[in-house]
């Protein structure tokens, strides 16, 4: 199995800090990522809600027919 040396490509900054230009960029992604994440967990919260109550409905609909 090839294994890859990511160290060896990577260009490394000898302070170990990133440019300012650069930094600025991390965060923003950051923000959107995080911003990203949480919409899609309401959405999945939400697809999650409407599920309980649609099945609630037809059980309750079922229910009624049945008696």
């Amino acid at each position: 199995m090839a294994l890859l040396d990511l160290s060896r490509s990577r260009a490394t900054n000898p302070q170990g800090r990133l440019p300012p230009s650069t930094a600025a960029e991390a965060r923003q992604s950051t923000w959107r990522r995080t911003a990203s994440g949480l919409a899609g967990t309401f959405l999945v919260l939400i697809g999650i809600g409407i599920g309980i109550l649609t099945l609630r409905f037809a059980l309750v609909l079922m229910h009624g027919v049945l008696q």
